[in-house]
């Protein structure tokens, strides 16, 4: 898709979602903020938790440290589905969280094969900057 020309716009000749009267639309403003956002955050949790831990976490690290802190006692494949991974990928990624300290691995009463996950203090303390 080609940026409209400013003839384009003075005509009213955009279609929605694009530039209307020279202006970018409310709901462009709001997603482009909300994924600086998520940048941002994800930066920041993954400089915040590795000034305590000996080595720098890789973006899906922090990805999975994000998702756990908001979604306690998740499961293995709940990451995998929210990283868009394979199981085993996402089984590595929580061992390296786990060697780390900043994640738990508890099974549930109910039935020992399920795995929740949740954050450590020291993975919540990376978290909290973000909640």
């Amino acid at each position: 898709m080609t940026d409209p020309s400013p003839d384009q716009i003075e005509r009213g000749q955009i279609q929605d979602g694009q530039i209307k009267d020279g202006k970018i639309q409310d709901a462009q403003i709001t997603e482009l903020r909300t994924a600086i956002d998520a940048i941002v955050r994800m930066f920041k949790i993954g400089d915040d938790i590795a000034a305590g831990t000996a080595a720098k976490l890789n973006p899906s690290d922090v990805q999975t440290l994000l998702f756990i802190g908001t979604h306690d006692l998740c499961t293995g494949t709940d990451i995998a589905g929210f990283l868009g991974v394979v199981p085993t990928t996402a089984s590595a990624i929580i061992e390296r969280l786990v060697k780390r300290g900043l994640v738990v691995r508890n099974r549930t009463e109910a039935n020992r094969r399920i795995v929740q996950l949740s954050l450590t203090g020291d993975g919540r303390a990376g978290h909290k900057p973000l909640a």
